[in-house]
C-alpha cells in the first residue's frame, strides 16, 4: 500500500484526466454510442475502456521503471520527451476551434453499428495509439526510483481507471444529450483552459522539483 500511495499525487491525477477527457478516438466512439444507443447501453464499453486503459498504463509504468533500473538516465531523457509532448498537447488544445458534436443521432467521425461489450472496449484501448503515447508520457513524468515495478503498475492503473470512466463517460453522456452542453464558445474555451492548467501542473515535477 505504501508503494501505491508513494506514486499517486494530484498532478498525476490531473494529467490522467486531462489526457483522457480531451477529444480523441475514445471520445468519438463514446459520442457515437451515446447518441445512437444511450448511456446505459454504452456502459459495458465504458467499463472496458477503464479496464483496458488501466492495464495499458500499468504495463507502461512498470516497463519504464524496469528500464530506468538498468540506466537511471532513461528517466531524465524520457521526462524531457514528455515535456515536448505536453507542449504539443497544450498547443493542440488551445488551437482547437470546435468540439466534437453529435447531430441528429449521428456523430462526426467513425462510428460503430452496435454498442459493443466490455471486451470490445478493452481491445479498443490496446489498439488506441493515444493510450500508449500518454502512458509513456505519464510514466516518464511520475516514475520514481523509490517504488518498484509492481508499485508503479498498481498506482498507474488505480489512477487511470477512474479517470477514464469519468473522462470518457462525459462524452458518452454528451452524445446522448445531443452535445447541447458544448455549443457555447465560452464554455468550450473554459474547459480547454482547465485542461491546459492540469497539463501545466503535470509539468511542475520535471521543471521545478
Amino acid at each position: 500500500m505504501q508503494d501505491l500511495l508513494g506514486v499517486i499525487d494530484p498532478a498525476m491525477v490531473g494529467f490522467m484526466f486531462a489526457t483522457t477527457a480531451f477529444p480523441g478516438p475514445n471520445a468519438v466512439l463514446m459520442l457515437s454510442v451515446g447518441s445512437r444507443y444511450g448511456v446505459r447501453a454504452g456502459l459495458p464499453v465504458l467499463l472496458g475502456f477503464g479496464i483496458g486503459n488501466a492495464a495499458a498504463k500499468g504495463v507502461t509504468a512498470a516497463g519504464m521503471r524496469w528500464v530506468a533500473s538498468l540506466d537511471p538516465m532513461v528517466i531524465e531523457v524520457a521526462q524531457w520527451i514528455a515535456i515536448v509532448f505536453l507542449a504539443w498537447f497544450t498547443i493542440r488544445i488551445l488551437r482547437r476551434k470546435a468540439p466534437l458534436q453529435a447531430k441528429g443521432g449521428a456523430v462526426t467521425g467513425k462510428a460503430r453499428s452496435r454498442p459493443g461489450q466490455v471486451v470490445d472496449g478493452i481491445g479498443f484501448q490496446f489498439c488506441n495509439p493515444k493510450v500508449w503515447v500518454t502512458g509513456f508520457a505519464a510514466a516518464a513524468i511520475f516514475c520514481t526510483p523509490d517504488v518498484n515495478e509492481v508499485g508503479h503498475a498498481m498506482s498507474f492503473a488505480a489512477v487511470a481507471f477512474p479517470c477514464v470512466l469519468v473522462g470518457a463517460g462525459i462524452w458518452l453522456v454528451v452524445g446522448q444529450q445531443g452535445a447541447r452542453w458544448l455549443t457555447a464558445p465560452m464554455i468550450v474555451r473554459g474547459l480547454d483552459l482547465m485542461l491546459v492548467g492540469l497539463l501545466a501542473l503535470a509539468a511542475v515535477p520535471i521543471l521545478f522539483l
